[in-house]
C-alpha cells in the first residue's frame, strides 16, 4: 500500500522528487524528497486521498495550520513550509529533520535513564512553550511526533491538527483530534483545552519514557478516556523503576486530572526540568537507587491538598539594587557577570572589561551563575549559549522568570550564530549577540552601550585609550 501510495504521489507531484521513505507518522505516510525549486532535502507528509467536494476545506485547513506555525520561531519546531494536493492526495511539506523519532526509542519497552527522559522533556517544554506564547496548542504531542538527532537535539513535528488559542479552528469532520493513550481528561470528554492539556500528554511520555509502559491502556477508545479521567494513575511503577522521587512529583505533576493542579506553563515546566538535570547530574548514587517493590509511591497532586513545588529555586538572599546617582562621588562601578566554560574567554573578556571601568564577576556554568546572583549585584550579564547543563538560553529563561531579575540586561555569545538562534535569542531578552572569536573592543562597546542609559558613565581616562 506505501509503495503504491509513493508511486501515484509523486507521479502527481513532479516538483518533489523521491529520496526514501521514512514510514508511516501520526495521520499518514512520511517521504524525505527533493523539492525541486528550493533545491533543499525536506520531508513530506501524504495523507489519505480525499473527494474533490472536501479538496477546498481541507486546504484551507493547512493554510490555517502553516499559517499557525509560521508565528512559532524556535530551534525545538520544526518548520512546515508548503500544502497542497497532488492528485486526489492531500500533502504538507516540512523540514527534513534527521534521526529517529521518540516512539522508535520507546517501543522497544526498555525505560531510558531518568537524566535522559529530563533532557529530552526539557527541550519539549521549550518548543511547546513557545508555541503556546504564539497562541498555539499542539493537542497531539506524543512520542512519534519528537524527533532527536544524534547530538540528543529534540524537534516536535506535527502541527497538522494544532488550535489557535485564538481562532476557532478547523476539525475534520468534527471529530475529537489526538491519541487517546496520551489525551488530557478534558481533551477526551470534548471540554475546552489549553496548554495545560499539552502538559499532560508530556506526561504521558516521561511515564512511557521511564517505566517502557503507558499508565493506562485498553484497545477500547472510551475505556481508554474513561482511565484517563477517573483510575489513579500507577505511581508505583516510577518507584520499580528507580525514578528519583524528584522526577516522580513532576511526572505526577503533569498527570493531575484537574488542570489546575498540573503545572500552569510549559515554561514552568522546562524550568523545573532545568533544575532538576542539576540536581540528578549531582546526585549520590544512592539517590537513584530503585526503591523496594511494594515501597509506598508518591501521593498524585490531585490528591493533596496543596500541590509542593516539585524542586525549589536556590535560596535567594535580599540584594540591595545599586541605582547610580550621575555626578555623584564614589558611586559603584559597573559589574558585569561574565558566565562562560571557557576560562580564556572569563579571563579575556573581564580584562578589557576592566579596563573599561567595570567590575566583573566570573561563573563557569549557568549553575554557578544562579548561586552568584542570589548573593551578588550584577547590571549586565554575558552569557555563553552552548555551556553543558543549564546553558545560555536556559539561565536567561531562568533569570526571567525571576522577579528581580526580570529587566536584567543580557548579550549573548556564540561561535555558531543562525536564524534560529537569533530568534531564541531575541525571545529570551537577549539585547545584543555577539559572534565568537569575540572582538573585545566590539564587546566594550556594546557593554557601556548597554550601562550608558542605567546612569553610568565611562571614566574619561579609559576613553582616550
Amino acid at each position: 500500500m506505501t509503495e503504491s501510495l509513493r508511486e501515484q504521489f509523486f507521479a502527481s507531484a513532479p516538483r518533489y522528487e523521491h529520496l526514501g521513505g521514512l514510514g508511516r507518522g501520526g495521520m499518514g505516510v512520511v517521504f524525505k524528497a527533493n523539492d525541486r525549486e528550493l533545491g533543499e532535502t525536506i520531508a513530506i507528509k501524504v495523507l489519505a486521498p480525499v473527494d474533490q467536494a472536501d479538496a477546498p476545506e481541507l486546504l484551507q485547513r493547512f493554510k490555517n495550520e502553516i499559517g499557525f506555525n509560521r508565528r512559532i520561531k524556535h530551534p525545538n519546531i520544526a518548520r512546515l513550509y508548503d500544502y497542497g494536493i497532488a492528485g486526489r492526495y492531500p500533502f504538507l511539506s516540512m523540514e527534513f529533520v534527521p534521526g529517529r523519532d521518540l516512539g522508535t526509542l520507546v517501543e522497544t519497552g526498555s525505560p531510558l535513564s531518568p537524566f535522559r527522559v529530563a533532557a529530552i522533556l526539557r527541550q519539549v517544554a521549550l518548543g511547546t512553550a513557545a508555541a503556546h506564547e504564539a497562541g498555539i496548542i499542539h493537542r497531539d504531542l506524543k512520542p512519534q511526533n519528537i524527533m532527536l538527532d544524534d547530538l540528543g537535539h529534540v524537534s516536535v513535528l506535527d502541527f497538522g491538527i494544532a488550535l489557535s488559542g485564538r481562532t476557532r479552528g478547523l476539525t475534520m469532520m468534527g471529530t475529537t483530534v489526538g491519541t487517546p493513550q496520551y489525551m488530557a481528561p478534558e481533551q477526551s470528554r470534548g471540554a475546552p483545552v489549553d496548554g495545560r492539556s499539552d502538559l499532560y500528554s508530556l506526561g504521558v511520555i516521561a511515564f512511557e519514557m521511564l517505566t517502557g509502559k503507558l499508565p493506562f491502556t485498553s484497545d477500547d477508545s472510551i475505556a481508554l478516556a474513561l482511565q484517563h479521567n477517573y483510575d489513579p494513575v500507577p505511581a508505583h511503577l516510577l518507584g520499580d523503576a528507580g525514578v528519583p522521587p524528584e522526577m516522580t512529583a513532576l511526572v505526577l505533576r503533569c498527570l493531575a486530572k484537574k488542570p489546575a493542579s498540573r503545572f500552569q506553563s510549559a515554561t514552568e515546566l522546562a524550568n523545573q526540568l532545568t533544575l532538576l538535570e542539576q540536581i540528578m547530574k549531582e546526585a549520590p548514587p544512592a539517590r537513584r537507587v530503585s526503591k523496594s517493590p511494594g515501597a509506598e509511591a508518591p501521593t498524585p497532586p490531585d490528591l493533596e491538598c496543596d500541590v509542593p513545588e516539585v524542586v525549589q529555586w536556590p535560596s535567594e538572599q535580599p540584594t540591595q539594587p545599586r541605582i547610580p546617582t550621575p555626578g555623584s562621588v564614589g558611586r559603584p562601578r559597573p559589574v558585569v557577570l561574565v558566565v562562560d566554560d571557557e576560562p580564556q574567554i572569563r579571563n579575556l573578556a573581564s580584562i578589557h572589561l576592566m579596563k573599561s571601568g567595570c567590575e566583573t564577576l566570573h561563573a563557569a556554568s549557568g549553575e554557578e551563575a544562579l548561586q552568584l546572583l542570589t548573593t551578588h549585584h550584577a547590571d549586565v550579564v554575558l552569557l555563553d549559549v552552548t555551556m553543558p547543563v543549564i546553558d545560555g538560553f536556559d539561565l536567561a529563561r531562568i533569570l526571567r522568570s525571576m522577579r528581580e531579575h526580570t529587566s536584567l540586561p543580557l548579550v549573548f555569545m556564540s561561535s555558531f550564530v543562525d536564524r534560529n538562534r537569533m530568534a531564541f535569542a531575541n525571545q529570551s531578552g537577549a539585547v545584543e549577540f555577539l559572534s565568537k572569536p569575540l572582538d573585545f573592543r566590539a564587546l566594550v562597546k556594546v557593554v557601556w552601550k548597554i550601562l550608558e542609559p542605567l546612569g553610568f558613565t565611562r571614566p574619561p581616562a579609559v576613553e582616550r585609550q
